[in-house]
């Protein structure tokens, strides 16, 4: 079994790798953190395989061609747009 510190910093690295995700702050990568400590061992598999997957089997260049690239551009827009209204917000 792993011990206290190792378990602790397993899942501050977690939070800091989900808090890297677009559209993901601090709360939302904590919570997804959790989550994941909480399904099972098979289930943490099949995400991380997914992201392996999608990192092996995908170039970038085809997914422009394909149009999803264009698809994504659009949501990637939409997320700063959200977080820039969000700090806005947060300063006013």
């Amino acid at each position: 079994m792993a011990n206290h510190q190792s378990t602790s910093k397993s899942i501050t690295n977690l939070i800091e790798q989900f808090s890297k995700l677009p559209g993901i702050g601090p709360k939302s990568a904590q919570r997804l953190t959790y989550y994941m400590v909480k399904v099972s061992k098979e289930q943490a598999f099949d995400l991380s395989h997914a992201i392996s997957e999608l990192k092996e089997k995908t170039n970038p260049f085809t997914l422009l061609i394909s149009g999803v690239g264009k698809e994504w551009n659009s949501l990637e827009r939409q997320i700063k747009q959200n977080n820039y209204a969000k700090s806005e917000m947060i300063s006013n």
